[in-house]
């Protein structure tokens, strides 16, 4: 895992943090147009370190804190 990975599996529980092939591919990229277009032509970004899916607001909070913790930007 990664580091933000461990943390956020550390605070939120294992079951809330996804780090497999499948799941960091299937979020690589958003709905927009063009950032498939941008993904077909190559020109895509990075992908995700890691898939977060919070319960609770509280989750959520945790999530940003520690994401900004370890200068890690989050995409909704």
């Amino acid at each position: 895992m990664t580091k933000i990975g461990e943390a956020l599996a550390r605070a939120l529980g294992a079951d809330r943090v996804a780090e497999d092939g499948e799941s960091l591919q299937a979020h690589r990229v958003d709905y927009w147009f063009l950032a498939h277009l941008r993904e077909h032509q190559g020109r895509g970004g990075g992908g995700p370190a890691c898939v977060v899916k919070p319960r609770s607001t509280a989750e959520v909070a945790t999530t940003v804190r520690l994401a900004q913790q370890h200068g890690v930007a989050i995409v909704p």
